[in-house]
């Protein structure tokens, strides 16, 4: 069982974060049932050991549970077709010039 929910994760993320243009994506309980064939619930056990295998991924910045499926946050660095006029932009911060102390 173990592996299969490893592999169904390993589907989950690649369609994820392939799909996704701006690093979030949700996935519910009734989408895994109809594309993978794997009865998920919050209450069957699978969605809770689905959680803990997902949590513990590489890709995966942050995974909220919800009643009928998971809300997914992505490191942006594994989001190959990310929209960059959706993200925000980032500022170029420069450090501070050093202080020098002249004793």
């Amino acid at each position: 069982m173990s592996v299969r929910l490893n592999q169904l994760a390993d589907q989950i993320i690649r369609e994820s974060t392939q799909s996704t243009s701006n690093g979030t994506r949700s996935v519910y309980f009734d989408e895994i049932q109809e594309r993978y064939h794997v009865p998920v619930s919050p209450d069957n056990g699978i969605g809770s050991m689905l959680l803990n295998i997902l949590e513990t991924r590489q890709e995966m910045a942050e995974i909220e549970p919800m009643e009928d499926g998971f809300d997914m946050v992505f490191y942006l660095d594994y989001c190959p077709n990310l929209d960059k006029s959706q993200m925000p932009e980032q500022k170029n911060e420069q450090e501070p010039p050093a202080m020098q102390m002249n004793l």
